[in-house]
């Protein structure tokens, strides 16, 4: 097949100069055990597997010869989040973040929060609040729950370093993904991560259990325990369903993660998003339809200022029902990001 002429090229994709944004891993290495990581042998202790785990980072030095200031200003956004490692746990980490900040590139970091101390997350925040750049802490669950999935971390350490950082005024979201053993505690996370100063707290749909209902895993004790999602009230898996109309607008939502949506009550959404702000008073209400209801059925949905459309552009509703009550919180996003 002949190359197409160059003029017929999208000069927006193959254009040289086109703003850049990049997903960077810093490290292999990370103090968690997490089950359902690929770095983990879950019936091993949860251990790491070193036929993929190398123990490896890049160093600032390596960072500067490859992005180059001349380069930086071509780059927008760069991702440090690991496939295998926990960003912090690289060495130079800060230097890298404060190199990267320094040339203008926004940052996004995340992070499980249990590695490092207080004052290395206050100086991460000095760093980040210089510009838009945030932190997403994974945290999946509160004292009693969240060492069950996030194995070797303290929640206590996590919540300390977390306000440290936060403490600064830098942007920090909380990332929670649900399973049976943590759902009925979404309500009491949301709320702390309003009172932390969190800017938005995300629940996301694990597509990692794949068609089983259950994942196996031996914790470092020895004991063998079952990982098991959510509920069905809570999650559903509906890709590309029409997921609400207000009036005369109707959204879809883009695929990601092989579309898997996360369903809480009757209302669905990819990565369930909240944006907030500390100390927002009680939000007012408004109407709107869910799926599968009509005008005459349409629920009363907390909106204000605080909850955004933040994922991928996509519009957000969610509902968070507590467990054994007959009231919900509910929340919808108002603008977008």
């Amino acid at each position: 097949m002949p190359i197409a002429p160059e003029k017929d090229l999208d000069p927006g994709l193959f254009s040289l100069s086109r703003t850049l944004n990049f997903h960077l891993e810093l490290t292999d290495k990370c103090t968690a055990g997490c089950p359902m990581c690929g770095r983990t042998v879950q019936m091993d202790r949860c251990r790491p597997d070193f036929e993929k785990v190398r123990n490896i980072e890049l160093s600032l030095d390596v960072i500067r010869r490859n992005f180059p200031p001349d380069f930086c200003r071509r780059v927008d956004t760069i991702d440090l989040c690991g496939g295998l490692g926990d960003p912090p746990a690289a060495r130079e980490c800060l230097e890298i973040c404060k190199y990267f900040i320094d040339n203008g590139i926004k940052l996004i970091l995340s992070s499980n929060g249990g590695l490092r101390s207080e004052d290395w997350w206050r100086k991460l925040g000095n760093i980040f609040s210089s510009n838009s750049s945030f932190v997403e802490f994974h945290i999946d669950g509160l004292a009693d729950t969240n060492h069950l999935y996030r194995i070797n971390t303290r929640f206590s350490k996590i919540m300390a370093n977390a306000r440290a950082f936060l403490g600064t005024g830098a942007i920090g979201e909380w990332h929670f993904i649900p399973f049976k053993h943590n759902q009925h505690q979404l309500a009491e996370a949301l709320s702390l991560s309003r009172k932390m100063g969190f800017r938005s707290f995300q629940v996301i749909d694990t597509i990692r259990f794949g068609p089983s209902k259950s994942f196996v895993y031996q914790m470092p004790d020895g004991s063998i325990r079952h990982l098991e999602p959510s509920s069905g009230d809570i999650v559903s898996l509906a890709p590309g369903k029409k997921c609400f109309t207000a009036g005369n607008e109707s959204s879809r939502f883009s695929s990601h993660a092989a579309n898997r949506l996360m369903r809480i009550g009757r209302t669905l959404s990819p990565m369930v998003a909240y944006r907030h702000a500390a100390g927002s008073k009680v939000p007012m209400t408004k109407n709107i339809c869910t799926q599968g209801q009509s005008s005459a059925t349409k629920s009363t949905i907390l909106t204000d200022d605080y909850c955004r459309r933040f994922f991928w552009r996509s519009p957000t509703v969610v509902s968070i029902h507590r467990p054994g009550k007959k009231d919900a919180i509910q929340f919808v996003s108002a603008n977008a990001a």
